[in-house]
C-alpha cells in the first residue's frame, strides 16, 4: 500500500484502496513501516560490527607490542549497543521535545 498522493490506485487484499482508509490508519501504517525499516537496517550494522569484531579478535597484527587486530576488535564490538540499558542522551533529547 502506497501512501503518496500521486501514487497509482492499488486494489488491497481487502479490496479497499488506500485512500479510502482514514488518515489515522494510513499514518500509523507509515509510521510502523518506517519503524520497521529502522530497525532492520540497524540490525544488519549491529551483525556487521559483531562479525567484523570477531574476524578481527581471530586475526593477529602487530606492530611493535600492539595488537592492531585486537584493537580493531574493541571498536567493532564497541559500536553494538547493550541490550536493555537506556541511553541517557536519547531521553534527554525526547523530554526536551
Amino acid at each position: 500500500m502506497s501512501l503518496t498522493p500521486d501514487a497509482p490506485r492499488e486494489d488491497g487484499p481487502s479490496g479497499l484502496f488506500a485512500e479510502d482508509f482514514p488518515d489515522l490508519y494510513r499514518a500509523a501504517d507509515l509510521t510502523s513501516t518506517s519503524g520497521r525499516d529502522r530497525t532492520f537496517w540497524l540490525n544488519r550494522c549491529y551483525l556487521g560490527a559483531l562479525s567484523v569484531g570477531a574476524i578481527a579478535g581471530v586475526i593477529t597484527w602487530k606492530v611493535g607490542s600492539q595488537d592492531l587486530m585486537g584493537w580493531v576488535s574493541v571498536g567493532a564490538f564497541g559500536q553494538v549497543p547493550r541490550r536493555g540499558v537506556r541511553n541517557e542522551s536519547s531521553v534527554g533529547r525526547v523530554a526536551r521535545r
